[in-house]
């Protein structure tokens, strides 16, 4: 690793450390003599000859990781350095194209903050974390794009002031640092649908039929994670479990013509199994449902109300009028992002009250 100055000004604090991270803190001479070196330094200098060192690494200890172009995956990095000479003050630290030292194109978004989604698709690499030492000073980096194919290999750059304000570098872009580069691939981003959920569905009617609870959980056929549910308001009959999305005072029963009173819930996710009641009225007082109890892990999970026709028993909470979310959006563990549609229909399945008037799709 060559060592060299970026201005006029000489500085032999980094002369001989030429082991990790290439550095612009020396004379085109370089003593090969660690005493005389030590000789040339400034008295508060000499109290320690630590090689400076920069690194750069997945937040795994990695030095490759691969991530969705879904724009919310990040590419978690940590750059670490230690052993700045005594009087130097770090002004930046920086990620940049190995090799060319460019800055990353605008086709990448480098955050300060984790925003929770997880960083590596590939699990396995998780065991394969290099054990660092000493006592170095973290500096994370989160990285994301939305352009699939993106793939770029990147490095750190620190720079920092000398005690005569000259500003000096340390690098790993030449690749020549040991645990200096990390490899970032990009895979295109998955968009999930009706067909890659799983659904069970379970219906009964309680208290003397006065209503029906059906029961509707999707869940991920990959297996990942399902969060961030939304699309629709949570301001409508929220006991902070689950919210109104949709209701209904009708259509009429075909035979008997009373109306079809119907609801549906939708759970806040990954709250485990929760139990939950639910308004109804059978024309003079409102009352609650029998607890049921729901598993919102990694689900998309509803309740949906029907009253009794011929009882014109009321779940629509709502009374004098009725509301409809017609899609439901949510994301994986890794940011992809899904929706489900919610529609009324009368060709649902037929039961001894009349139709269902609800279809997920």
């Amino acid at each position: 690793m060559k060592l060299i100055k970026i201005n006029s000004i000489t500085s032999v604090i980094f002369a001989s450390l030429i082991v990790t991270g290439t550095s612009s803190f020396a004379s085109e001479s370089v003593p090969t003599n660690k005493d005389a070196v030590q000789n040339m330094l400034s008295p508060i200098s000499r109290a320690g000859f630590d090689t400076p060192k920069l690194t750069l690494r997945t937040d795994f200890g990695t030095s490759a990781t691969t991530i969705y172009s879904n724009g919310n995956m990040q590419a978690k990095l940590v750059a670490s350095y230690e052993n700045i000479p005594v009087g130097y003050t770090v002004d930046s630290v920086v990620i940049k194209q190995a090799y060319t030292n460019e800055d990353l194109s605008n086709t990448w978004k480098v955050s300060s903050f984790d925003n929770g989604y997880d960083s590596n698709i590939d699990v396995a690499t998780r065991s394969q974390a290099n054990p660092r030492t000493g006592n170095p000073t973290n500096q994370r980096f989160y990285l994301s794009t939305e352009n699939s194919g993106n793939d770029i290999m990147v490095c750190a750059e620190l720079t920092a002031t000398d005690p005569d304000g000259n500003k000096e570098t340390l690098s790993t872009c030449d690749g020549e640092t040991n645990s200096g580069l990390v490899s970032i691939t990009v895979v295109p981003e998955l968009n999930y649908g009706i067909t890659e959920l799983n659904h069970s569905s379970s219906r009964a009617w309680y208290e003397n039929d006065s209503y029906a609870i059906a029961k509707d959980r999707f869940t991920l056929k990959n297996g990942r994670q399902i969060r961030d549910v939304g699309g629709c308001g949570t301001d409508l009959v929220n006991d902070g479990k689950r919210y109104l999305i949709s209701s209904t005072n009708g259509p009429a029963h075909p035979y008997s013509g009373h109306h079809k009173f119907s609801a549906v819930y939708l759970f806040k996710p990954n709250n485990g199994v929760v139990q939950n009641s639910f308004p109804y009225s059978n024309g003079s007082t409102w009352k609650s449902t029998l607890n049921q109890d729901f598993n919102t892990t990694n689900a998309l999970t509803f309740a949906v109300l029907h009253g009794q026709d011929n009882q014109s028993t009321y779940v629509n909470p709502l009374i004098s009028w009725t509301t409809h979310c017609s899609t439901i959006t949510f994301k994986d563990n890794y940011g992809n992002e899904g929706s489900l549609n919610l529609s009324r229909t009368d060709c649902g399945p037929d039961d001894k009250w009349g139709n269902v008037y609800y279809n997920f799709h």
